[in-house]
């Protein structure tokens, strides 16, 4: 036997739980007052108990939940590509630097003179380079007043790559 009702025969606390589940919604719905058989629910519940051959299903159910949780959350943040909400912000600040990088190089080049700028940029030590980018403007992005101190920085190192050659 594998412990199943059969489907004509019911036990008598599932019978009684299902007449009072329906008299309390008839009373609260109709009537709006809880009656004395809700104190009698949990009684009932109690009699009808979980049995040991369903006890164990469940256990193993919950606990197969709790690894498959894991097992896919292992999966997703080592191969399926999956970040935090810390490292995708991350992540976008460096693209948005990086793109703004471009445009300060861009503009750099854009100069009818930026062969004798890039001669003097290599000059000047590379700690004032960043300053060097900042007086000439050319970190500010199109509509902006003034630029981030990062973007003289990353326009500097691109810079670096074209007076290195």
């Amino acid at each position: 036997m594998d412990g199943r009702i059969p489907p004509g025969e019911r036990s008598q606390a599932s019978c009684d739980l299902r007449r009072v589940v329906t008299l309390v919604i008839f009373k609260v719905v109709w009537q709006q007052q809880l009656p004395n058989e809700v104190k009698n629910i949990t009684i009932i519940l109690r009699e009808d108990s979980m049995k040991p051959e369903n006890s164990g299903k469940v256990k193993f159910g919950i606990w197969g939940l709790i690894v498959g949780a894991v097992i896919v959350m292992t999966i997703g943040f080592a191969w399926g590509g999956w970040v935090t909400n810390s490292t995708a912000q991350k992540m976008s600040d460096e693209a948005v630097l990086a793109s703004q990088a471009a445009i300060c190089v861009a503009q750099f080049m854009k100069q009818p003179n930026h062969e004798e700028q890039l001669k003097e940029l290599g000059k000047v030590e590379s700690w004032k380079r960043s300053e060097f980018i900042e007086k000439g403007g050319w970190d500010k992005m199109p509509g902006q007043e003034k630029a981030g101190s990062y973007v003289a920085q990353a326009c500097t190192k691109g810079l670096e790559v074209l007076i290195s050659k």
